[in-house]
């Protein structure tokens, strides 16, 4: 037992030296390389945003902004009335902002109307106005990734928002095509995916909002409407929060941050304020919530309200967003197209009748081109990513004519289309016939070759 042990101890020291004496040095092996990561599919631009000038009347210049910066497109674009853009929408662009601006110079500046700022954006002398817009934000996704917000699959997610939780200027309609789902990870049906705030007018805009939490008293009546200080009309509606935190055009006699105690009731900021508290503060009942929900239901007009905010959809959705005219206040009064009217049908469906065309064309291509014997025949382009891949079948052997047919064959062949076995009086003997004729037709198709032990 104790010639076994100082075997046990001496066998690594005894094989350490063998090897030092006669290999030298023995270092250890290097390390493997890392498995290089598959290439990024590559960053592609679309045009998933249409914008419609529904104002018969007036030119709309959409102003837009891409963080610090622009996108591809002119940072002002001129659209005549009943005219539409597509903007260029690159994947992966963040922080995009888009708004109509009326009343503006030849080069889309100095305008009365959303003349609130941006890059290489000049404003009047009297300055930029507040930025409460009416407005669409996102953040574009990579088109041919998964989206999926519960199981966390966020790269080929767009994030739109379209609420009026800062002001509004403008009425609007807004639809989008694709998949989406709300705050809540709820998948949205299509009434969900659209609004008419073609009723939002800036006349309607509260002129006797009163804020429980700002003075003393506890009481403060105060004008939302947004006045040009040169024009003298209104421009603009300003929210709550907005008006109490924004100080463009002198907006309100003293400025607060959205965290001070007078302004976070109106304001929602998280944390301290929860989305409970939210619902139940004073914003809820404001004067402005209750125009909104009037005016235009079905869209945020506070933090935390129920409708469409922030939604997350499909980076292959398109977003088609429709602008009146400004108020009577303003301009001509609001004009946006009936809901079943010609012109939005205009702006929805030919987009999408010129897809579907599209791909019409390219099934008629690919159904009458024959490739040669060298070519290999490729599998068409999904256009519907939501449904599932159909694997592609296999060429079905056409019957030949033969008087010689026997009748048990007729029969075996119609119970191999209705996948129904028909009854014979000698089982074994038909199981016999239906081998015999799978061999057959494996041969036939020269696919007997590569499965040689399939029926043995």
């Amino acid at each position: 037992m104790r010639s076994r042990w100082l075997l046990w101890v001496a066998w690594p020291c005894y094989c350490r030296e063998f090897l030092q004496s006669d290999l030298g040095d023995v270092s250890p092996l290097p390390k493997l390389p890392p498995l290089p990561k598959s290439p990024p599919l590559p960053l592609v631009s679309h045009h998933r945003l249409v914008v419609h000038n529904g104002c018969d009347k007036e030119d709309v210049w959409i102003g837009h902004m891409a963080g610090t910066t622009t996108g591809p497109d002119p940072q002002n674009v001129k659209i005549p009335p009943g005219g539409s853009y597509n903007f260029t929408t690159p994947d992966g662009q963040t922080s995009t902002r888009y708004w109509p601006k009326f009343g503006c110079d030849a080069d889309g500046n100095k305008c009365v109307i959303g003349d609130s700022g941006g890059p290489q954006q000049i404003c009047r002398s009297d300055g930029c106005s507040p930025p409460v817009d009416t407005k669409f934000e996102a953040t574009f996704g990579v088109s041919g990734l998964p989206c999926s917000p519960l199981e966390g699959m966020r790269e080929g997610c767009d994030w739109v928002d379209i609420s009026l939780v800062d002001g509004y200027t403008v009425p609007f309609k807004f639809e989008i095509h694709g998949s989406c789902w709300d705050a809540d990870g709820h998948l949205m049906n299509a009434s969900a995916k659209s609004v008419d705030c073609s009723r939002l007018s800036v006349d309607d805009c509260p002129k006797d909002e009163t804020f429980h939490t700002f003075d003393s008293a506890g009481n403060a009546t105060v004008d939302l409407q947004v006045r040009h200080p040169a024009a003298s009309t209104a421009a603009g509606c300003y929210s709550p929060c907005s008006k109490l935190t924004l100080n463009q055009w002198a907006s309100f006699s003293t400025t607060q941050y959205n965290m001070d105690v007078f302004s976070r009731e109106y304001c929602c900021p998280t944390p301290p304020v929860s989305p409970a508290a939210c619902r139940a503060g004073s914003v809820k009942w404001s004067k402005y919530v209750g125009a909104i929900h009037h005016m235009c239901p079905g869209v945020y007009g506070y933090s935390y309200d129920d409708g469409m905010g922030l939604v997350t959809c499909q980076a292959t959705s398109t977003y088609f967003f429709t602008v009146g005219c400004p108020s009577s206040g303003t301009a001509a009064s609001a004009q946006v197209p009936k809901a079943n009217s010609t012109k939005r049908h205009q702006i929805h469906d030919l987009p999408r009748a010129h897809v579907e065309k599209t791909i019409r064309q390219r099934q008629r291509l690919s159904a009458t081109k024959k490739p040669s014997s060298s070519e290999e025949k490729l599998p068409e382009e999904r256009t519907n990513l939501s449904e599932p891949e159909k694997l592609p079948e296999l060429p079905v052997e056409k019957k030949k004519k033969s008087s010689e047919t026997s009748s048990e064959e007729k029969a075996l062949e119609q119970g191999l289309s209705q996948q129904k076995l028909p009854e014979l009086p000698d089982k074994e003997a038909y199981l016999q016939k239906l081998k015999d004729m799978m061999l057959k037709k494996l041969k036939k198709r020269k696919l007997w070759e590569t499965v040689p032990e399939l029926l043995q």
